[in-house]
């Protein structure tokens, strides 16, 4: 199988610099002349052919590098050991060898046809874009499909509380603080792709068992989810039945465990350490499938999954990537990033980590001159020690850039260098050989001109040991520019760029736009990182601090540098990261004592891997409050609701984004709920009575419910705009038992109440008494809920709060007031409000600033039997929503009054419908907009 390297970045490792260069020594150079040129290396240069403009240049170095007969089983040879950890594929003992690729067509039925012929399979479609497994010997055979349009390799990525969750406020939010009640991600999936989870851990835990619904093993085999063909999963079920073999082991430190318990713990094991969103589900995809390190098609497929089981709960989800690399560019049009914002969209959230390169220099830009090697400017390269490969990725546009590299010695004496590579050609796995000494093989890739995805100009820039067959570490390289244009380049393995200089013909290296992909695609959101701790107390009650001197409140050193290669500000905001203490995963064996907390169950961490879980677990919170949260509503008010300091100074800017994640201000101005409640059902009982949907069970025609005022009481305290109440007459001689219910009603998967006024007099209890009763198949059976209670005071109006969160979840729920007794006294009811995130509840919030008119796809959908419609209005005015079958009949008036500007959402119960399809359309003023949903019972 195919081996990776993992090179973890600061998140997990105690050093705050991962990587060790061998350094450029700073001693003067001779000026470049025709004595001191060294060796022109005897140059093959290739053309562009007809793959070049339709396969990425790894891709097709890769394939140039392995035999690749049809059927015929071939591994992959040892010489190409650092190219084979660039790019991921699959070995067995029979087949041939399998790569995992994206492929963008202009017909996927044709596609997907093709590629079943040629012997592969698809895993997802996204979009035009589909995740597919290939033989080696059908990939060029497929680019030639005039509906390709481009195919690109599968890189591998790096995986990149109890202070931080006060810093962000999201206590105030667990507590309920000036809002109706708590919000902890109740009802919400939380989806996490990483190196492994402890499913044992108590912090995934809770009375009702485990809260993982799902978990995706990769490395598994056997019992693989539908439609992927590998790796093993396993339900809520068997994880509670402890029939699950996946560990969250050495080979990723625990990380993934840490990740998710940051996100999603419950303090299940600790009580002081709980994540951001407690009460959520969580789904978790385990993505180390052949060793450590991420493959891009996995983490496509990984999110693909995870947003479908969420759609099966009806749930929202918002998933954490704390992952990220280096090879593409780095402007969200990568097939890979493509891919993933194609997944978003109402109700599905991606988070990703903004990278941890802050204080490396691995990104090279500046504007081209000069003709050949001799009047180009070129920059020194550092490599890793022990390194066996260096690639570089460079992107542009416009321009005409030729591009090649030089080999100096250890003073600093030219050897030699290759010919420039201008556009539309290539050398490819070339030896550097000068006086019959080989010290490297390089592949200079300029074919790549005019990329379909982005009009740029690709050159990939690689020097190989084979393996260690030369030692690429014995001299300095560099790479040397010449033409017209101003490129982006970023050293994507095995070393970064020197930023030393000894001549004005040397241009350095540096951190800016360092941001990692997939952090960089246009619907994820990009969190970096800033400093809440820095000491701790470990298990052996020594109390430690975190190297480098970091200052409490300033930016990360490791934290990535935007902007993105297309300008947009990156990171988008930025969240606690280091130092963070969360779930340790109790597989490990090998973490120091140092990083393990008190109680054995917790572990310190640093990265940005750590910030975007923070984030991720606020975004769980505010879908709870809005389930339709898309990615631009979501971006939005995290942005719009930052937190600025000293440290920020004026944003955006490229190093805090936005601002420091603020959960409690974007809680208050998302979308939804008007502060954390979502009104259900409201009735003054002023207008017509009964009300609509309203109904009445008499026995004493007489003195049963009734619109009216009672006399010894000025209800206009409370009704200011009517004393109307719903009252029921005493009578003196003859038994009643009158019932006033409620319209059929569901609660979704929050919490509920139900508020309301009862007026009546303790002088009166012992002869009849007002109760309270909830029903939950429509009315045949009743539950007491509440029964008018002695507090000594004749008649007045009491207010009376009663918890329904025990019945979410249900539908065809009834509420009935119920008068019983003879010879009692005036009782009524008024102000009833039904909250919750329920049915055909409208969501007001018109304190938020709206300037154009929109309606919103209803998520989920498919649906069955609820789903949530959200729209906005611009100016006041009367609005109906309403709901048609394909015949244009009426089957449902969700709206039908005057409301002001603002943004609105309801729940719409399809219960009593049969399955299909349906319209609903919203009318305001001259505004008329209508949308499709699919009621699949």
């Amino acid at each position: 199988m195919k081996k990776t390297i993992l090179l973890f970045l600061t998140a997990v490792l105690l050093s705050v610099n991962s990587f060790s260069q061998i350094k450029i020594p700073e001693i003067s150079m001779q000026k470049r002349d025709a004595d001191n040129k060294g060796k022109l290396i005897n140059t093959d240069i290739k053309y562009a052919d007809q793959f070049s403009r339709k396969i990425s240049p790894l891709l097709n170095l890769f394939l140039d590098s392995v035999s690749t007969n049809k059927g015929v089983y071939v591994r992959v040879p040892e010489s190409m050991s650092g190219l084979k950890d660039l790019v991921f594929f699959h070995e067995d003992e029979i087949k041939e060898i399998l790569l995992p690729v994206f492929i963008k067509t202009s017909s996927i039925p044709a596609s997907e046809s093709m590629i079943s012929i040629l012997g592969g399979k698809t895993q997802s479609v996204i979009g035009d874009i589909i995740v597919a497994d290939l033989p080696i010997s059908s990939v060029k055979e497929l680019s030639l499909s005039p509906e390709v349009v481009y195919i690109e390799h599968s890189s591998i990525s790096d995986v990149k509380i109890n202070v931080s969750r006060i810093e962000v406020k999201v206590d105030q939010l667990h507590n309920g603080t000036g809002i109706s009640r708590p919000y902890k991600g109740n009802g919400v999936v939380v989806g996490v792709l990483d190196s492994g989870i402890d499913w044992k851990h108590l912090d995934f835990k809770n009375a009702s068992g485990n809260r993982i619904q799902y978990l995706w093993d990769m490395s598994g085999t056997g019992n693989a989810p539908s439609g992927y063909g590998y790796g093993t999963e396993y339900t809520k079920a068997q994880l509670d039945a402890n029939q699950c073999s996946e560990i969250d082991g050495d080979d990723g430190q625990g990380h993934g465990t840490h990740v998710a318990g940051t996100a999603a713990g419950n303090g299940g094991a600790l009580s002081n350490y709980v994540g951001m969103a407690p009460e959520s589900d969580i789904i978790f995809v385990k993505g180390f499938r052949t060793g450590p390190g991420f493959a891009d098609v996995d983490v496509v497929n990984g999110c693909n999954y995870i947003f479908q089981k969420a759609q099966q709960l009806s749930k929202p989800a918002v998933i954490n990537l704390s992952l990220g690399g280096h090879f593409g560019p780095h402007d969200g049009t990568s097939l890979y990033e493509q891919a993933l914002s194609n997944l978003t969209g109402s109700g599905k959230i991606i988070v990703a980590a903004a990278g941890n390169e802050g204080g490396r220099t691995i990104h090279l830009s500046y504007t081209t001159s000069g003709s050949s090697y001799n009047d180009s400017y070129e920059t020194f390269v550092e490599l890793n020690n022990n390194a066996s490969i260096f690639g570089a990725d460079m992107w542009y546009s416009p321009g005409n850039i030729s591009v090649g590299l030089a080999a100096y010695d250890n003073s600093l004496n030219l050897i030699g260098y290759t010919n420039p590579i201008a556009p539309g050609q290539k050398i490819q796995d070339l030896a550097f050989t000068v006086n019959n000494i080989t010290y490297g093989y390089v592949t200079i890739d300029a074919t790549g001109t005019n990329n379909p995805n982005n009009s740029a100009n690709n050159v990939l820039i690689v020097v190989d040991s084979h393996n260690g067959q030369v030692n690429i570490t014995n001299v300095f390289w560099s790479v040397y520019t010449c033409g017209s244009g101003t490129f982006d380049a970023w050293a994507f393995t095995g070393g970064q760029f020197s930023t030393y200089a000894p001549q004005n013909y040397f241009k350095p290296g540096d951190n800016l736009r360092t941001i990692g992909m997939p952090s960089t695609a246009s619907k994820l959101i990009c969190v970096g990182s800033y400093v809440t701790k820095t000491q701790w107390i470990d298990v052996n009650g020594v109390t430690q601090n975190q190297p480098g001197n970091p200052v409490l409140g300033q930016i990360s050193s490791f934290s990535s540098i935007g902007p993105s290669r297309d300008g947009r500000t990156k990171p988008d905001l930025c969240a606690p990261g280091e130092v963070i203490v969360a779930a340790y995963s109790s597989f490990l064996t090998q973490t120091p004592a140092s990083s393990i907390l008190q109680g054995g169950l917790h572990q310190k961490m640093q990265g940005t891997s750590m910030a975007s879980p923070h984030v991720t677990g606020v975004v769980a919170l505010l879908l709870e409050k809005n389930p339709s949260l898309d990615y631009d509503q979501t971006v939005a008010v995290l942005k719009n609701t930052t937190r600025k300091d000293g440290f920020t100074g004026t944003t955006p800017n490229n190093t805090y984004g936005h601002g420091k994640l603020d959960a409690y201000n974007a809680f208050l101005n998302v979308s939804g709920g008007g502060g954390g409640t979502q009104v259900i059902l409201q009735e003054g009982f002023d207008g017509t009575f009964l009300p609509t949907g309203w109904t009445k069970q008499t026995q004493n025609s007489a003195n049963t419910w009734i619109q009216s005022n009672p006399q010894n009481n000025n209800f206009n305290q409370i009704d200011p705009n009517s004393q109307f109440s719903a009252l029921v007459p005493w009578d003196a001689n003859q038994n009643q038992n009158e019932w006033l219910i409620t319209p059929a009603f569901s609660l979704g998967n929050g919490s509920a109440s139900i508020e309301f006024y009862a007026g009546y007099s303790t002088n009166w209890l012992t002869g009849a008494t007002l109760k309270l009763h909830i029903s939950t198949d429509g009315g045949s059976n009743w539950t007491q809920l509440w029964t008018a209670d002695n507090d000594g005071q004749g008649w007045i109006w009491r207010n009376k709060v009663i918890d329904l969160t025990s019945y979410s979840n249900k539908q065809n729920l009834k509420l009935a007031w119920q008068y019983v007794g003879i010879d009692g006294d005036l009782a009524g009811i008024d102000g009833v409000k039904l909250m919750g995130h329920t049915t055909t509840g409208i969501d007001d919030n018109s304190n938020k600033v709206v300037t154009d008119y929109s309606l919103s796809q209803n998520y989920p959908n498919p649906f069955n039997p609820a789903t949530m419609i959200s729209w906005q209005a611009p100016v006041s005015g009367h609005q109906t929503l309403k709901v048609y079958d394909l015949l244009g009949r009426e089957v449902a008036t969700l709206v039908d009054e005057f409301k002001t500007a603002g943004v609105y959402s309801i729940q719409f119960n399809a219960e009593n419908l049969a399955s299909g399809v349906y319209i609903y359309t919203l009318k305001v003023s001259d505004f008329i907009s209508s949308r499709k949903m699919i009621l699949l019972k």
